[in-house]
């Protein structure tokens, strides 16, 4: 990429900001769980996007998630 030429990190950041781009490059509570007391998956019209989250409530009203999520970088961010 010529030195001119910003980022795909810095193009995504001067669009949507820079808490989206962090959720994108640093999901946080990924991953599967096992025995969850909640499951839910969500998915585009188009099958391209996928998200899945998993929910343990105990005393508290959430006590642990966990989210996956396949696709764009919409997906991606908004299940982090």
């Amino acid at each position: 990429m010529p030195p001119d030429q910003p980022s795909t990190i810095q193009r995504l950041t001067e669009q949507f900001g820079e808490r989206f781009v962090g959720h994108l490059v640093r999901p946080a509570l990924v991953g599967g769980m096992d025995d969850p007391d909640g499951r839910g998956v969500a998915a585009s019209d188009c099958g391209h996007d996928r998200v899945e989250i998993h929910a343990r409530v105990r005393d508290a009203p959430v006590a642990d998630a966990r989210s996956a999520a396949h696709g764009c970088a919409h997906a991606l961010a908004s299940a982090s």
